[in-house]
């Protein structure tokens, strides 16, 4: 259980990087 809910908190954090990448990239584009 507890390993499940670090892998699960893990790709909760690599999906905020990668909004968080995306957003930079679209506010240097525009």
């Amino acid at each position: 259980m507890n390993a499940k809910r670090m892998s699960t908190l893990s790709v909760g954090v690599l999906l905020v990087l990668a909004l968080g990448a995306a957003a930079l990239v679209a506010v240097q584009v525009v």
